[in-house]
């Protein structure tokens, strides 16, 4: 266990470190008498629980405390709120701003002192993993257990927040929809679930780093485009695609072959919010299956905005 106190007077220093060796004999403790740096040495060293005292030279306990809250406190240890006076109006204040606990230096104890800090660490450390938890569940909620691919609860959070940031800092980006159908052979239907792994795991390995992949429903994916969102890139990611699907899924001994249609919508030519865009790449899809040639890119017109089509039919065995 490691404690950091930060205390201005060298008595109560003392006082406080005879109380540590006492009932926590274990412990190692580093000494401060004043709170510059703090977060540099928090952040350089693992420190389990501060005991801080309120009144310091160069700030008060409350305001590293209103700091440490108003700059992602969760990144810090537990703090033990440290006074030489009983001021309720204090302690109030400093359990509102995230303290762990609150003790008055005069009649400290050992075993008072003892209690306070290894409360403060239980419960941070449940904390800790109620929010790992917690996050671990919301990871999961926005994951497709089959393909290992964020699902549609996740492309709309994400297509909001491009959304919002190429419009502040006037970017531009795309988005890929994609759809597969079997097209041979007819007799041997396959469930989507027991192709779709294979299929995620292709189109991934033609995309960039910085694209994001997702599965919409049971036979679409979708992709963005953060970065380069323009026709050019646009197109060779869709032919890349494409060409991903021409060799046959193997399945139950059976070479099984797929048809991949891509729409694309860009912002902000094709529209100016999330739910245009999605309907501009789900037109571009379905003019895509209904054109029936192997390639297309829809022509560009100056008084219509940009949209682009691409389908490709695999061969049959």
């Amino acid at each position: 266990m490691h404690l950091l106190v930060v205390d201005d007077c060298p008595t109560d220093q003392q006082i406080i470190k005879n109380c540590v060796e006492e009932a926590m004999p274990h412990a190692m403790l580093t000494l401060r008498s004043d709170c510059t740096e703090l977060a540099q040495l928090l952040g350089a060293s693992a420190v389990d629980c501060v005991l801080l005292d309120n009144n310091l030279p160069t700030a008060s306990g409350l305001g590293v405390l209103n700091a440490f809250k108003s700059s992602a406190s969760n990144r810090y240890p537990p703090i033990v709120m440290l006074t030489g006076t009983g001021n309720e109006a204090v302690a109030v204040e400093a359990l509102k701003l995230g303290a762990a606990d609150y003790l008055s230096k005069n009649g400290l104890s050992p075993e008072g002192l003892s209690k306070a800090v290894r409360g403060a660490i239980d419960g941070h450390r449940l904390r800790t993993q109620l929010q790992r938890h917690h996050d671990s569940l919301s990871r999961m909620s926005m994951l497709d257990t089959q393909t290992g691919l964020r699902n549609r609860a996740a492309f709309e959070d994400r297509l909001e927040h491009l959304v919002d940031s190429a419009e502040r800092y006037g970017r531009a980006f795309a988005l890929l929809v994609m759809d597969l159908v079997q097209v041979a052979p007819q007799e041997v239907p396959v469930a989507c679930d027991a192709y779709m792994p294979e299929v995620a795991q292709r189109v991934r390995a033609v995309l960039r780093s910085c694209d994001l992949t997702f599965r919409l429903d049971q036979n679409r994916l979708a992709v963005l485009m953060e970065t380069g969102g323009k026709s050019p890139q646009v197109s060779d990611i869709a032919k890349r695609a494409i060409k991903s699907m021409r060799q046959p899924i193997r399945f139950k001994d059976t070479d099984v072959f797929f048809e991949l249609a891509v729409g694309a919508a860009s912002y902000p030519e094709s529209a100016w919010e999330s739910t245009g865009l999605i309907r501009a790449a789900d037109r571009s899809l379905e003019l895509a299956k209904a054109s029936g040639s192997g390639f297309e890119e829809a022509l560009k017109r100056p008084a219509v905005k940009q949209r682009s089509w691409f389908k490709l039919r695999s061969p049959a065995a």
